[in-house]
């Protein structure tokens, strides 16, 4: 029987809001246009802040590379997550999605502020949603972006 007492839910929500102690950005990529002079797609170079805040960031490794295909991959990753009860830039319930960019904007370690991580999952449910966890991988933002 899962507890259906909202103190309970509160103190989890709570508990978990008290660990994060760096700040975030999280911002979503324009949408890809047309572009009529050449009939081909023109890469989105706004991005749109969705959440500046509170956040938990575990701890984040180096790389790990693979070489199971015919060339190695690199990747990492790791996760952030952000209040339940977050709410984004319109006052909405802040509703996160793969592809988006969380920006490390405070942290107790130097050397990850400014850090760009994109989400590639986003966990849903559970049997206390606490806190909403993103897995993400390390990413380098372009020079070309523009945050609206």
């Amino acid at each position: 029987m899962i507890p259906s007492n909202p103190l309970i839910l509160a103190y989890a929500q709570d508990y978990c809001d008290s660990n994060m102690l760096s700040s975030v950005r999280i911002v979503r990529m324009a949408e890809p246009v047309l572009d009529q002079s050449n009939e081909g797609v023109v890469l989105p170079v706004l991005a749109k802040a969705l959440y500046e805040g509170r956040a938990r960031i575990y701890g984040l490794s180096g790389p790990q590379t693979s070489d199971a295909m015919d060339e190695s991959q690199t990747f990492s990753t790791s996760y952030v997550s952000v209040p339940m009860r977050a709410l984004d830039m319109r006052g909405d319930p802040l509703a996160t999605q793969v592809d988006d960019m969380i920006e490390v904007t405070a942290h107790s370690d130097a050397t990850v502020v400014g850090m760009v991580l994109r989400v590639l999952d986003v966990d849903a449910g559970g049997q206390w949603p606490a806190c909403r966890r993103h897995m993400v991988t390390t990413a380098r933002p372009s020079p070309s972006w523009v945050l609206v």
